[in-house]
């Protein structure tokens, strides 16, 4: 069996192989954000809405639709968290826009009855 600089070819790859995946994995952490521009929001907070009874909770487009208007930022939908809470995701020019965004949706006491930043849990072991 032939050797490239005393190294056997199978090995060789495998070192290659695994390289490759590390650089690749180096790759996919790496966190990247586009710089702020007009379009583009510089923050984005998910939250969550518990809706009022009697307002339309199975209705999306109408949750986005009205979210957006008391938020004054644009919202889109994350996911239905049960039978009135809904995910909402908030994009703000900044932290600071996001912060009052969710004063006005808490002040929506019509649409909303309960508005929650979500953030990561942690689990204790």
């Amino acid at each position: 069996m032939s050797t490239l600089g005393g190294v056997k070819p199978s090995a060789l790859s495998r070192c290659c192989l695994l390289i490759a995946c590390l650089c690749g994995l180096a790759g996919c952490a790496a966190k990247v954000s586009p710089p702020p521009s007009a379009g583009i929001a510089a923050a984005v907070v998910q939250v969550l809405v518990r809706m009022a009874p009697g307002a339309a909770a199975f209705d999306v487009d109408r949750v986005v639709r009205e979210a957006s208007r008391a938020a004054g930022v644009p919202v889109r939908y994350g996911a239905a968290a049960g039978a009135r809470w809904h995910s909402l995701v908030l994009n703000c020019p900044d932290e600071a826009a996001c912060t009052e965004a969710i004063q006005r949706l808490s002040a929506e006491t019509a649409l909303f009855d309960a508005v929650e930043r979500d953030a990561p849990r942690r689990i204790p072991f």
